[in-house]
């Protein structure tokens, strides 16, 4: 179970037991909690594989290497160019959902990218 801690840190639990696994930092932070039903920002694609969206408003995807260890596989820069001079700019994610058919992250409803 992935659950959300102070601190912006996700939690990972065996539910089974309830000792906690690990520990990841830097969740994205949604300031609006009223509308916290509709602000999924961690999911799990299998039982060896989950993501989430980093302060940064990219996504990382993590990988289950042995019963205990996780480790960031990869992380897709969601930042976007900004009139074609080449800076970046913040794309925040508001929700993060996952395709298996596509194989892609939908994030605020249209935003995609592929895994």
């Amino acid at each position: 179970m992935l659950v959300g801690a102070l601190g912006n840190d996700l939690k990972l639990f065996d539910i089974n037991t309830g000792h906690e696994i690990q520990t990841f930092k830097g969740l994205a932070w949604r300031a609006d909690p009223c509308d916290i039903r509709k602000c999924q920002l961690a999911l799990f694609l299998d039982d060896d594989n989950f993501a989430y969206v980093n302060k940064e408003y990219n996504i990382e995807i993590y990988t289950k290497k042995n019963d205990k260890e996780w480790v960031c596989a990869y992380e897709i820069i969601t930042s976007d160019e900004k009139e074609g001079n080449g800076s970046k700019g913040v794309r925040k994610i508001y929700r993060l959902e996952y395709d298996k058919l596509t194989d892609e992250f939908i994030c605020n409803t249209n935003l995609r990218y592929k895994r």
